[in-house]
Order: C-alpha cells, then sequence, then structure tokens
C-alpha cells in the first residue's frame, strides 16, 4: 500500500480538485483572543463541536507538497505564512521535509495527537485517508477533493461511506470545498492562492456552500477594503453544513457581521439555530440565496445537490430572524461593509441629503422613497441659513448646493452642519461625486470632514463619491461610509434599518406544544366538515344547511335568508369553482333546487370519480375585503400560515405573506400589514374600516390548528375570509382541510 501511495505522490496530482484563487484579510483584538480563549469549551459545546476547526492545536496535511503551487503545498505554505502557532504535520512518503517541516510517512507515524487534518489527495484515495484520520482520532477533518455526491452514483456512495466515517464522531467540512481559514491564529485550513496579511480591523465572517462563490465573495470583500476574520465553505455538507457554521460565526467574538451564500438547505434544525444564535447576539446576517427562479434551483441543486425549495419560503423564514436577503454581491457587499462599519444605533429614518446636482438629488429621493427612508425638509431658519450658505442652491432635501462648491469647498460640510444641527435627522447623505478627486479641492475636503467627524462622531455620514481608492480609504479612516453610487447607499441604510427593527423583536419560541383541535391523518373533509373543525377553534360561517339531494332544498331551505350560495360537497373537489360546483346569488327555494340540478350534471362531467356527499346552501352576507388564509406543509421548513388577498383571483394576484406557524397577534398583524390590499382593511376611499381583530384572531387560530397537527394535516384554506365591518366578525364563506395521505385531485 505504502508503494501505491509513493508512486501516487509522484505523479503530478491531477486531482479532481478546482484551484480558487482568493484574498482575504483578517483580524483579531487582542482582548477578543483572550476572551475567546476563556470561553473556547463553553463556544465549542453551543456551536456544536466546531472548536478544532476554528481554533485547532495541531494540523496535518495528508497529500503535502513541497511546491507551494500545488494544493497540497499551498496549504503548508499559508499555514507558515499565517503563524500557525501549533505542529504542523506534512505527510508525505516520499520526503522527509516540506518547505522546511519534517515530513511523515503516514498519519500513524505522526508521534503526537493530531487535532485538525486536510486531505488533499485524489478522490479515490480521500476514503483511506479519512480512515485513518478517525482511527488516530483526529477531531476536525476538511476535505477538498470533488468527486462526491456531485459525481453522479459512484460519488454519491463514496459521500455515503465518508458520512458513516464521519458518524463515529469526527467533524468533517467538504468534500469539494474550498476549506476554512481563521485568521486569529493563522489556521489556514485552506489552498486558496490569494493570502494577505492580518488587519486588526477584520470583523467579517464568511459561511458559503460554494467554494468558487467564496472566492469571488473574498476577492471583492478585498479590492474593497473589507477585512475577513474567518470563513468556513462547506461543499457537499457531508457533516458540518451552513447552519452549523454559521452558528460558530455567531459564537465568535470576532465575527461582528455573517454573510453567506446558500444554494440549499439539507437540515433546518441547523440553519434554523444558527439565524437564532446569531439573532440573539445581535450579529447581523446578509445571505445571498441563490435559487429564487426555477432554473436558478435546477443549477444550485446540480451544483452540491442541495434541496434548493421554494424560493418565498426562504424569504419568510429570513424574515423572521430579520436576515438580509442580498440579490446580488455587489448588494451582499455593500450591506456588510455598512453594518461591519456602523453601530447599530436605531432606525435611520430621516435622511438628510446635500448634493452638488438637482438631478442626481432626484435619483437619492426616488431611492429612498423606494426603502422605505423619508427626507423632511429643513426647518425654516435652517432653510434661511443653507440659502444664505448657497444663493443659487435649493434649501429643501435634497439640499442643492450646486456646482458654487468647486469655488466654495467649506460648502460642503456648512451644509452638513446646518442639517445636523436641527436635530431632525439621523443620518446624512452627502454626494459630491468627481468633486472628490479634484486636487485642489481634495485637501479641504478632506480636512474639512475630518472636524466635521470629531464634532459629530455619533451621526451616520454618507460620502457618495469618485476617487481614487486611496484617497476613498482617507474617508473610511476617518469614519464615514463611502458608496460611488448613491442609490446603492440608500439600499444598505434600510438595511441597517431592517437590523435594528430585528434585534429588538424577541424571537418567539415556536419549538412548544400547541393546543388546538387534533385531526388525523388520511381523513378526506368535505367542506361542511372542514368548517365544523374550523367552529371548534372559534373561526365562523354565515347560517348554512346540507341537503342530500335536489329534491330536498325546495323545502328544507325556508328557513335560510335568501338570497342564498349553493356549493357542491365532496371531499374529492378542492377546486369547486372550476367543476362548477358554485352558484352564488340564488333568490328562491325552487331557483336553488333547479340549480342543484344542473350542477350535479357539470359536476359528474368535470369530475366523475368524485364523491358527492350532497350540498351545502349558506345565506350570503354582506359585503367586505376578502382574504385568503391558509396552511401548508414545507418539506424543509415544516408548517407555515400564509395570509393574502382572497376570491377566486387570489393565486393570479399572489399577494401573500408567509410565517412559520404558530404566529401570535402580532405577527398575524404585521403579515396583513405586509399585504398590499392591507389599505381595504383600512378604510380604503371611505370604505367602513374592517374588523381587524376578527381578521388577526382567525389567522392565529388557523395557524395553531396547523402547528397543533404538523405530521397528520397537510392544507388547511379559507378562501375568501370576509372581513366584515369593525365589529361584526368574518366568516369563512368556504374552507378546505387536507391531511396526509389523501389525495385531492380537483
Amino acid at each position: 500500500m505504502k508503494r501505491h501511495i509513493s508512486k501516487e505522490f509522484r505523479r503530478k496530482f491531477a486531482y479532481s480538485i478546482s484551484p480558487y484563487d482568493v484574498l482575504s484579510t483578517f483580524l483579531l483584538p487582542a482582548d477578543s483572543c483572550i476572551r475567546s480563549a476563556i470561553m473556547q469549551s463553553t463556544h465549542d459545546n453551543q456551536a456544536g463541536g466546531m472548536r478544532a476547526f476554528f481554533n485547532p492545536r495541531s494540523i496535518a496535511v495528508i497529500g503535502a507538497s513541497d511546491d507551494p503551487a500545488r494544493i497540497g503545498g499551498r496549504t503548508i505554505s499559508n499555514l507558515i505564512r499565517g503563524h500557525f502557532a501549533g505542529p504542523i504535520y506534512p505527510i508525505n512518503p516520499s520526503r522527509s521535509t516540506i518547505q522546511g517541516l519534517k515530513a511523515y510517512a503516514t498519519l500513524d507515524a505522526v508521534p503526537a495527537d493530531v487535532d485538525c487534518a486536510i486531505i488533499a489527495l485524489p478522490v479515490d484515495l480521500v476514503l483511506n485517508a479519512a480512515r485513518q484520520c478517525a482511527n488516530k482520532g483526529v477531531a476536525a477533518l476538511v476535505i477538498f477533493s470533488a468527486g462526491f455526491n456531485e459525481a453522479g452514483r459512484d460519488g454519491e456512495k463514496r459521500q455515503q461511506e465518508l458520512r458513516e466515517i464521519a458518524n463515529a464522531g469526527m467533524r468533517i467540512i467538504g468534500p469539494n470545498c474550498l476549506g476554512a481559514f481563521n485568521s486569529r491564529n493563522g489556521a489556514w485550513l485552506s489552498f486558496t492562492t490569494m493570502f494577505q496579511e492580518p488587519n486588526e480591523n477584520a470583523c467579517i465572517g464568511i459561511v458559503s456552500q460554494s467554494g468558487g462563490s467564496a472566492a469571488h465573495i473574498l476577492k471583492l470583500a478585498q479590492k474593497r477594503g473589507l477585512a475577513i476574520s474567518s470563513l468556513v465553505t462547506t461543499g457537499n455538507e457531508v457533516d458540518v453544513d451552513f447552519g452549523e457554521a454559521l452558528k460558530a460565526m455567531a459564537y465568535d467574538d470576532s465575527v461582528r457581521v455573517i454573510a453567506g451564500y446558500i444554494e440549499g438547505i439539507r437540515n433546518k434544525e441547523n440553519l434554523l439555530a444558527g439565524l437564532r444564535a446569531a439573532h440573539a447576539a445581535r450579529k447581523p446576517v446578509v445571505l445571498l440565496k441563490v435559487g429564487r427562479t426555477d432554473a436558478g434551483a435546477k443549477a444550485a441543486a446540480s451544483h452540491t445537490a442541495s434541496m434548493a425549495g421554494e424560493d418565498l419560503v426562504y424569504d419568510t423564514v429570513f424574515n423572521e430572524f430579520g436576515v438580509y436577503r442580498a440579490r446580488t454581491t455587489e448588494e451582499l457587499l455593500d450591506v456588510v461593509y455598512a453594518a461591519s462599519n456602523r453601530p447599530l444605533l436605531g432606525r435611520i429614518e430621516r435622511l438628510g441629503v446635500v448634493t452638488i446636482s438637482g438631478g442626481m438629488g432626484a435619483q437619492i429621493a426616488d431611492a429612498a422613497d423606494d426603502c422605505g427612508i423619508s427626507l423632511p425638509s429643513p426647518p425654516d431658519d435652517v432653510r434661511a441659513r443653507l440659502k444664505t450658505l448657497c444663493p443659487p442652491g435649493s434649501p429643501d432635501n435634497p439640499v442643492d448646493i450646486t456646482a458654487q462648491l468647486s469655488t466654495d469647498p467649506g460648502l460642503l460640510t456648512a451644509s452638513i452642519r446646518a442639517l445636523i444641527g436641527s436635530g431632525q435627522y439621523d443620518a446624512i447623505l452627502a454626494f459630491f461625486g468627481v468633486y472628490a478627486s479634484v486636487p485642489s479641492l481634495a485637501e479641504q475636503f478632506a480636512k474639512d470632514l475630518e472636524d466635521l467627524h470629531s464634532d459629530h462622531p455619533a451621526v451616520p455620514i454618507v460620502l457618495s463619491i469618485v476617487c481614487d481608492t486611496a484617497r476613498a480609504r482617507e474617508y473610511m479612516d476617518l469614519g464615514y461610509l463611502v458608496f460611488e453610487e448613491p442609490a446603492r447607499a440608500i439600499v444598505a441604510l434600510a438595511a441597517l434599518n431592517q437590523f435594528a427593527s430585528a434585534f429588538v423583536k424577541p424571537l418567539q419560541d415556536k419549538s412548544a406544544p400547541v393546543k388546538s383541535a387534533r385531526i388525523e391523518a388520511g381523513h378526506a373533509f368535505d367542506e361542511r366538515e372542514a368548517k365544523a373543525i374550523l367552529t371548534n377553534i372559534g373561526i365562523f360561517s354565515p347560517s348554512e344547511i346540507t341537503c342530500a339531494s335536489p329534491d330536498e332544498i325546495a323545502t328544507a331551505t325556508t328557513q335560510l335568508r335568501y338570497p342564498v350560495a349553493l356549493k357542491i360537497l365532496s371531499p374529492d373537489i378542492t377546486h369547486k369553482t372550476d367543476v362548477g360546483g358554485v352558484v352564488l346569488g340564488l333568490e328562491t327555494p325552487d331557483a336553488t333546487a333547479n340549480a342543484a340540478r344542473d350542477m350535479l350534471v357539470n359536476v359528474r362531467r368535470h369530475a366523475p370519480g368524485a364523491h358527492i356527499s350532497g350540498f351545502l346552501i349558506s345565506e350570503m352576507i354582506g359585503t367586505g375585503p376578502e382574504l385568503i388564509v391558509g396552511t401548508r406543509r414545507d418539506p424543509l421548513f415544516g408548517t407555515l400560515v400564509m395570509v393574502g388577498t382572497g376570491g377566486v383571483t387570489a393565486e393570479l394576484i399572489k399577494d401573500v405573506t408567509l410565517a412559520l406557524a404558530p404566529v401570535d397577534r402580532t405577527e398575524a398583524e404585521g403579515m396583513l400589514r405586509r399585504l398590499r390590499c392591507f389599505e381595504l382593511l383600512n378604510g380604503y376611499r371611505a370604505t367602513p374600516d374592517a374588523d381587524l381583530a376578527a381578521a388577526i384572531d382567525t389567522i392565529v387560530a388557523i395557524s395553531r390548528l396547523a402547528a397543533a397537527n404538523p405530521d397528520t394535516l397537510e392544507t388547511v384554506e379559507i378562501n375568501p375570509l370576509r372581513v366584515m365591518p369593525k365589529g361584526q366578525g368574518a366568516y369563512a364563506l368556504d374552507a378546505v382541510i387536507e391531511t396526509v395521505g389523501t389525495d385531492h385531485d380537483n
């Protein structure tokens, strides 16, 4: 076996690994190092046994090379250049030393315990090496090699064997990954070619399922001067997954902001635990989740064999935990940059804007309106002061100081000071574009802005400028946020608002048992039976009766107030309108009976296999806004409650919000307020205010019913829920309950 391995080492190593060029910077303040050391054991327990990845005592590199250009050599080089303080054990049966370090023929030959190991071998040698690591008692293993779940049946078999090795107690990152690093101790468990010395301002953690995407994020982050504290790329996630790595970042004192790239989630509990830990630590989380479209989801699934899941459900989960979802890498880095440089002191709702261009001021105003940030006009005395400073300009907000800035550079900070002095603004955005790069102006700007920050260090001030990197860095070092494009700055400020709001809102414990009606699986309910269950939990319907045949209707319906609605009763038909199973506005018993006869013919023609149990005749009630309220079982995240614009066009309009079930009254009201149709409940165009409290009660009750039956209830749907004027309640005009084990085709 040794001869075989030696032969492999003498080869050119045609690894099934893609080399990623990444660049990173990092830091950990000294006091944070002390805290981390003291709390290391506690953090390891909290973060799921991840200690040996972030703080390894010793590291072995299996597949080490003396050539820093090779993957196994690059990893050794990174550890040396990172000044890793613990022992480094290169494993290579054909060399006695590697890059100045003593090398060992096998892992077993290492005369000490190995805390963390890295496998940089061709895929056909990985399993044997992993078993050797497990036998050696290695706590943590990183596997770079590709050729597992993403590579067809043979790869899936290899990954299953690898999972069985991990189940013996050794934690594994990968396979098919870029690795990980921790800048606090130089633990470079990565084959990156782009190395940079630690940076004392590093506070950003990155978790990525894709090594290539991580490399892209890292390189762009470095170009912007962002300092990365630590990184984990999870790859195929045979063991350590995205959620576990996220949780480890949440407990890492050196990380203040967490950025992430997700293709799909395999373990919802780990993800939710990670998000919960970050929320508790008040750490902003910014995620780039791909797979918003069917094409994107398919591409993500083929990459690392992830289950992308429905995109709206991910949005729901992210919203619950205050996560900001970026659509592009640029947006992700914009928000990470802002969050890592500004303490979350509160919401920025009132923005003061100073600009040299009326046109750019209009663009900024549009962007602010899109993001829910107001631009209130300055008080009269401030307007007068601004007019004195720049007579040809505009003292409104945005304040236009015009091109006069080119001859009077002091005008910039004088105008900003006027706005700050009013006490009317939570933050200031100053656009002076290319003027920042004019040599005759730049020095004066720098001096004035330094004085301004010294006088108002707590006021968030954003500069939108176009200049060289060194000049922008000077402004950043003074404490300013710097963006070239002002609209991107507005988006970043809005994200800070989202974090500030999320961290003052306590998370609900949705794992506790919920009391509600119990529903057995495998039972098919018609509308009458579904409404009976809803009545049991406090959701009511108009007065109604059932009849077994059209002939019963003429005499049985005399007790109802006309007009009435007639509907077919069948546990097999969900969308009754589609099969001719609904007639509204019937004025007499005879008309109702005749309509029932016609309905029976239509339904049997359109749904020939459906069991017909009779007819439901309901009194028609007054007008009011219509909602759809329902639940669903997501295969990944479990039970969710949904509310949206109701009626027959509900699926066309798609005005819906979701939340993990159960929800309380506050959450339910928030769901309603996020709907485009909310104004219809709120006295739109002189219509009566709707009974918002009754709608909220219905949402809460439905969510509790679903949460109490997570394993048996497939879906509940009220459509429409007629919301009456204030004080008159809300009524379920139609209801569907589907359980696990039943099939509804219509």
